[in-house]
């Protein structure tokens, strides 16, 4: 028995009939129909009932189930050697969210370059749903983005944590502070509760996990739910928010230039910790990580714990 032949009775198995399934491995008839009694010959036991289609036996049931095993471990293990063989053939595959294509990443990964010349890297920007969904079907090695994560069987190493910030349009700096709002600005600028700004809407976009995450945050901050606006993207709530129709929230990532106006807009840290920009990295639980994959996941280990240490 050797892995051709599994190989061959899983595609028979799967077609249930000879002509189709040697026309699919590029064999003759004949020659499949030899390779199949072979192995029916080596176990001692009938593999398909011929009838007008091939129908598996008990035994062959138990075959397709494990030689589907075998095949797959097999083809881990080749991967896993070819890792081995060096970095100068490997490429890595990263995706970072939009929301977060900042410094800290470029310095990660351009320290990580240097180091691994040879590794050619592959940078894909995306959404953080796509980034996802492309980690999920073996598209990508490892991805960066805001958590949470709508994926369960993934590892997470929690690289920065940073105040989510807010824009405040200047009529509800005004309602709020009178005319001594613009002084104000330089005292919210290290932080602001939003309990000061109790009575107006929130505006919020982006991911549902993690919309729904501020709702939770907004209904501890005030007796009464405030009204919520829902929209797509930064660009709409801020056009929403300068219309002076609410206080948008944006991740770290996404405050405008890091300056703290632009045009009517203010924008401020939020003071609690419990309303935190969580920045991570995810690969699968249990994949097969080349040497590279594996050197740059150890070192984004040792940014995380010198952030946290600080």
């Amino acid at each position: 028995m050797n892995f051709n032949n599994l190989q061959y009775f899983l595609v028979t198995a799967e077609e249930k009939n000879i002509t189709r399934a040697a026309r699919r491995l590029h064999v003759s008839q004949q020659s499949l129909s030899s390779q199949i009694r072979r192995l029916e010959k080596e176990l001692g036991t009938a593999l398909f009932v011929r009838d007008k289609e091939l129908i598996l036996t008990p035994a062959g049931e138990c075959l397709q189930q494990e030689a589907r095993i075998i095949l797959a471990d097999y083809q881990r293990l080749l991967k896993e050697i070819d890792a081995l063989k060096g970095y100068r053939q490997e490429q890595l595959r990263i995706g970072v969210s939009y929301a977060h294509a900042s410094a800290i990443i470029n310095q990660l990964l351009k320290k990580f370059q240097a180091e691994h010349p040879f590794v050619e890297m592959n940078v894909t920007t995306s959404s953080s749903s796509a980034l996802e969904q492309a980690l999920d079907k073996d598209q990508l090695d490892l991805i960066f983005l805001l958590l949470p994560s709508s994926l369960n069987d993934v590892e997470i190493t929690v690289i920065s944590r940073e105040p989510m910030w807010i824009a405040v349009p200047e009529p509800i700096l005004a309602k709020h502070f009178g005319s001594a709002w613009q002084k104000k600005k330089e005292e919210l600028s290290k932080g602001v509760k939003l309990a000061v700004f109790k009575g107006e809407a929130f505006i919020l976009h982006g991911r549902q996990e993690r919309q729904k995450i501020v709702r939770e945050y907004l209904l501890q901050c005030f007796e009464k739910a405030p009204d919520v606006i829902q929209t797509y993207n930064r660009q709409t709530a801020l056009q929403i928010s300068a219309q002076g129709k609410g206080i948008a929230f944006l991740p770290f990532g996404q405050v405008p230039e890091r300056d703290s106006q632009k045009g009517n807009l203010s924008f401020f840290p939020l003071k609690d910790e419990a309303l935190q920009d969580r920045f991570a990295l995810l690969y699968k639980r249990g994949a097969a990580m080349s040497p590279a994959a594996q050197a740059l996941v150890s070192e984004v280990q040792k940014t995380a714990f010198q952030n946290n240490k600080k």
